[in-house]
């Protein structure tokens, strides 16, 4: 079995750096072997902060560079693949997945799961074209709904599922999880932005740029999205003992 685990959001500003570098900390965390891939050519800062464990991947509308993400599949054969994505991309990369059958026959053959982790600020856009991803995919590409609290809080979301009863229509629809993502205050998050930490750095006792409260909540803020991610079941050792199963690799 394979994966690969798109971090999506089609917007610019949605968190999906944010969210993948608090990914990275949690399977650091819970001692899970990953690839992990920076697609985002104008700012690669998961690829800058996990320099030595990381790589870039472009996706292009150039036919001759099209098939350089072909790499992000053969990884995922040995590992599964976290893959932080750039905004406005989803037709490069469903072109991409289409063209190469990566949920059909080819997909089916080395039981490869795609996931779509979509982070959302709770925003008209923002809800609006989750609803659309879900409509056109759900179906053959896994989807996770990441609730952004740093835009939208718990009282906000059960709102935003009022105003927006198609969101909950095509969640039930396609039984897609929801993973709520803590909102880690604006101040610690620019510190951590400003000095290009990773979150290991953060936490690290032997770093005495920030204080010790602020410490505490980045660690507060760690802890409460690695127990979501646990409630899932995705990124588990348990679950990775599964998902990395050896896959026979295409012939040369």
């Amino acid at each position: 079995m394979s994966q690969i685990h798109f971090v999506d959001g089609e917007k610019g500003g949605v968190g999906k750096s944010f969210f993948t570098r608090a990914l990275v900390y949690h399977c650091l965390a819970r001692k899970l072997n990953f690839h992990l891939i920076d697609s985002d050519r104008s700012n690669p800062d998961v690829h800058k902060r996990y320099p030595d464990i990381s790589q870039t991947i472009f996706f292009s509308e150039v036919e001759k560079k099209s098939n350089d993400a072909d790499r992000i599949f053969e990884l995922s054969l040995e590992m599964p693949c976290i893959v932080n994505l750039p905004s406005q991309i989803e037709v490069i990369v469903s072109g991409w997945i289409a063209r190469n059958g990566l949920t059909d026959e080819l997909g089916k053959e080395y039981k490869l799961e795609i996931y779509k982790w979509f982070v959302c600020t709770g925003g008209h856009d923002s809800i609006t074209l989750f609803i659309e991803s879900c409509e056109k995919f759900a179906s053959k590409i896994k989807h996770v709904l990441v609730q952004n609290y740093f835009s939208a809080d718990e009282d906000d979301w059960e709102m935003i599922y009022r105003e927006y009863p198609k969101l909950e229509e095509v969640i039930k629809a396609h039984n897609i999880p929801t993973l709520a993502f803590p909102r880690l205050g604006t101040t610690d998050k620019n510190l951590i932005d400003q000095n290009q930490w990773t979150f290991e750095r953060t936490v690290d006792r032997e770093n005495t740029q920030i204080g010790a409260l602020s410490k505490q909540r980045v660690v507060t803020f760690l802890r409460s999205l690695s127990h979501n991610l646990d409630q899932l079941g995705i990124f588990t050792p348990e679950a990775f003992k599964t998902h990395s199963a050896k896959a026979k690799k295409p012939a040369a």
